[in-house]
């Protein structure tokens, strides 16, 4: 592979399923079972909500903040948020103090809301394109951009041919080890998010019971995968 990107089989990354449930009992639920089957952590699409309430929020997840990561997606990078975009920017600076807790911020939204939001060292900056996956030098500016603003970098491309994967996979060349996590969505896709914790990704994101996005691979064949199972 280009630029001397090294592989390492001898890893165990954390595999963080994704929950995208209507209310938060069935979320603490869907989690609860995530993380009784494996899951080191849990990723609570908190757009999918009926009902938002970060009070709420906190006390039910409280034992287990360290394990989660919370995410209220915007519309144009594949959110369900019902309500305003002043309205989801409230909830985020809400949410944003959760002890021990991520929170996944879309590098737009930072960026659109500077004042507002505080980006901290628990905050995942992500980008995504549900369209493409873009040439290497704008994912290269994206990703530096990107690393200005939290403690991890996401960025996520769709893979409409096999080279797009490389693309992708050769942006861990260019960030520090545990900082990036890349990788292409759609079934042409799923050999990056296979490959990205074995060149540094910190983390790896799978479905549990019903899958949420394109390309995503099952908890337990990541478990096999990685040899966990």
């Amino acid at each position: 592979m280009k630029n001397n990107t090294q592989i390492n089989f001898n890893i165990k990354p954390k595999i963080c399923v994704s929950v995208a449930e209507s209310s938060l009992s069935l979320t603490k639920k869907s989690a609860k079972r995530a993380i009784d089957d494996g899951a080191d952590l849990v990723e609570l699409r908190l757009d999918f909500l009926s009902s938002i309430e970060p009070t709420r929020i906190k006390k039910e997840f409280e034992k287990i903040s360290e394990k989660v990561i919370l995410t209220v997606r915007r519309k144009d990078e594949g959110g369900k948020f019902k309500g305003s975009e002043a309205k989801r920017i409230e909830l985020i600076e809400q949410l944003e103090d959760v002890n021990n807790s991520l929170i996944d911020i879309e590098l737009r939204t930072i960026l659109e809301n500077k004042k507002k939001i505080n980006q901290k060292k628990n905050t995942i900056v992500s980008w995504h394109d549900f369209n493409k996956t873009p040439r290497s030098n704008k994912l290269e500016k994206l990703t530096k951009l990107s690393s200005r603003y939290g403690k991890y970098v996401k960025i996520v491309s769709t893979a409409q041919t096999l080279q797009d994967n490389r693309r992708i996979i050769e942006l861990y060349t260019k960030q520090r080890k545990g900082k990036l996590i890349a990788f292409c969505m759609g079934d042409k896709g799923s050999i990056s998010r296979i490959i990205s914790p074995l060149v540094g990704a910190p983390i790896v994101f799978a479905y549990h019971k019903k899958k949420i996005a394109p390309g995503q691979l099952s908890l337990n064949e990541l478990k096999i995968l990685y040899g966990e199972e």
